[in-house]
């Protein structure tokens, strides 16, 4: 009983005694009246004072039942799985979330299902030790979800907060599960990148063609490889930063052309004349699409040096048309003649 109920109690004992031993006459002490009245006085002093406890306990019980809606609300919306666990480690009570990946009742304690059936043998361990632990906050990282559960096998990271740390009967604790199954398999595959990234900058570095990264936006050169420094005569500072201009004999508005061209993909095989650092001009074949690095949208450029090529043909072309001189100026027919295995043939040339 709490003090002030005790001495409401006692008041009310005073009471009774006074009005059995007051005489049924209409004449009283005035001295007993005083005391009657000041214990009447006394009573409506404690009985204010206990409707105003009386009004303070209402406020705070319909502050907790508001807290309690808000706490219902927020464990039944949480996005994450979010379970309610006796200290035996049986299910009392699952969120929307949970009871729909575990195929739960709403009131999960009708099954008494265990939560250690929900994860694999491996995680069960490290999940008891989590559950039995006496600090209010514990977790169980990188614990795997018993096979069926989902079509893959989840890792998730156990979260368990004691409920209600304060207490010393009720020790019902509240786990919610983070899937760690995205984050992993993102740190494989910004493996799988890195290890990309480093095949790229090996083959670009090492390769013995001319390779050239370029900004479409304002065709400066971004990055060339030591084959292309060589070729152009330029060291990597030099390279880096120059305008394709300053090497591509085309006029700008021609350039801003071809690289939009090849930006879209509508084209890849370009022939150019590029200048050199001593100024020689070297025809060039050039094969160029987009690809993206480091978040930007660049030009990916090789470089092949076709001056031989252009050369030879030059050459055969000079041939071709001595002999077609020739052939006009002979007084008779001149013709080439070729049978293939299959038994086709054709006229390779024909004089006039």
């Amino acid at each position: 009983m709490k003090p002030l109920d005790k001495e409401i109690e006692l008041l009310r004992q005073r009471a009774r005694a006074a009005l059995a031993d007051a005489p049924m006459v209409a004449e009283h002490d005035p001295s007993d009246m005083a005391d009657a009245m000041r214990l009447v006085e006394e009573l409506r002093v404690y009985q204010t004072e206990l409707e105003i406890q009386n009004q303070d306990l209402q406020t705070a019980q319909l502050r907790t039942e508001v807290a309690m809606r808000k706490y219902k609300r927020l464990f039944e919306n949480l996005p994450l799985e979010g379970l309610i666990i006796d200290p035996q480690g049986f299910i009392v009570e699952a969120n929307a979330v949970a009871r729909s990946r575990f195929s739960l009742h709403q009131k999960a304690a009708f099954q008494r299902r265990s939560v250690y059936q929900i994860f694999s043998m491996d995680s069960r361990s490290a999940l008891h030790a989590a559950l039995t632990s006496k600090d209010e906050l514990a977790r169980a990282p990188q614990c795997q979800l018993a096979p069926g559960i989902d079509a893959k096998t989840s890792e998730v990271d156990a979260h368990i907060i004691v409920l209600d740390p304060e207490s010393f009967v009720n020790e019902e604790r509240l786990m919610v599960l983070v899937d760690r199954t995205f984050e992993r398999q993102l740190a494989v595959m910004h493996d799988e990148i890195s290890r990309s990234e480093l095949r790229y900058r090996t083959l670009f570095d090492g390769s013995k063609v001319p390779m050239l990264l370029l900004d479409p936006d304002s065709g400066l050169i971004v990055r060339s490889n030591l084959a292309a420094q060589s070729f152009y005569g330029y060291d990597a500072d030099h390279l880096q930063g120059m305008a394709i201009s300053a090497i591509n004999c085309l006029s700008g508005e021609e350039i801003v052309e071809e690289m939009g061209r090849a930006r879209s993909e509508s084209r890849e095989h370009f022939y150019f004349t590029h200048r050199l650092a001593n100024g020689q001009t070297v025809p060039v074949e050039v094969h160029s699409g987009p690809m993206e690095l480091d978040g930007r949208v660049l030009l990916y450029s090789i470089v092949h040096d076709i001056s031989e090529r252009v050369q030879a043909q030059q050459r055969a072309d000079r041939t071709h048309r001595l002999l077609s001189d020739l052939a006009q100026q002979v007084p008779g027919v001149i013709y080439q003649y070729q049978l293939f295995p299959d038994g086709s043939s054709c006229f390779p040339f024909a004089s006039a």
